[in-house]
């Protein structure tokens, strides 16, 4: 009895495991079923050029990439030429890189000023600027510490913060690489960066922000419209809209403010999107 008892429980046992791997196949199934093995995989990002460019104690490395959103910059720390990019480094697209370049000329010829920040701070911090692109913020810090003055260059996401430095005897070196990079692989026939897109522009109605970034790609150009909230404290909504629909869109939000003018008493509430 004991014996048939054991062989039973060994047959409960298989059972549970044969109920297991028909979960597991069921699973499998119904995955299939929704395409999820099927879906076509997006190419991985091409390298069209590179460059390095030597700092004191590091390198960047310099690229243009393309994908299936369209070409883009990535600069990264390396340890040594031709070495693997660290975990400090940026991306911008390069309908931004007129705008990047400009803010490095900026602050090649300010640190040619020698500026000056007041005694007794470890880190001494002179200037900063910013630009948003893409529902991205791209922070410019030119600081000192106890190894010398250097540009901090710090982007924000929704998906969190990355940077990189160099020393400031590196600035213009960083902006003619990029200069170049571009001209060779991301031009017009006029020189000219392409992807000459419209600014960012920015709506705030706490605490929310709206971000409007007009993108290019294969298929067209398109307006992506990015809601974050909190300062991208908590995740966004994201509608990206192809250029042949911004006319009907507009006629749309237009005829909504004409039906329900905007009045200030609305703000009583606060925001009425809010859950």
């Amino acid at each position: 009895m004991m014996r048939q008892g054991g062989r039973g429980g060994r047959r409960g046992r298989g059972g549970r495991g044969g109920r297991g791997r028909g979960g597991q196949n069921f699973r499998q199934r119904r995955n299939n079923s929704e395409g999820e093995d099927s879906r076509p995989q997006q190419n991985p990002d091409e390298t069209l050029g590179s460059t390095f460019v030597p700092l004191d104690n590091k390198n960047l490395q310099v690229e243009i990439k393309e994908n299936h959103r369209g070409k883009f910059l990535k600069i990264s720390e390396v340890a040594e030429a031709g070495g693997q990019p660290g975990r400090n480094r940026v991306t911008l697209g390069i309908s931004s890189a007129t705008e990047f370049m400009n803010q490095l000329s900026s602050y090649a010829e300010y640190a040619e000023t020698e500026p000056t920040a007041p005694e007794g701070e470890e880190e001494k911090s002179f200037r900063s600027t910013s630009m948003v692109k893409d529902a991205k913020r791209y922070y410019f810090d030119f600081k000192e510490n106890q190894r010398g003055k250097y540009l901090r260059i710090t982007q924000t996401t929704m998906g969190g913060r990355k940077q990189i430095a160099l020393p400031h005897g590196g600035i213009s070196a960083l902006h003619d690489a990029v200069q170049e990079l571009v001209r060779k692989h991301a031009s017009n026939s006029d020189g000219t960066p392409e992807a000459q897109l419209p600014a960012t522009m920015e709506v705030v109605s706490t605490p929310k922000r709206f971000y409007f970034d007009v993108g290019s790609n294969n298929r067209g150009v398109y307006l992506r419209v990015t809601e974050t909230v909190n300062n991208f404290q908590r995740p966004s909504s994201v509608v990206t809209i192809p250029h042949s629909a911004w006319a009907q869109v507009r006629d749309v939000l237009i005829d909504f403010c004409d039906q329900m003018p905007y009045t200030p008493a609305e703000e009583v509430n606060g925001d009425a999107t809010s859950a």
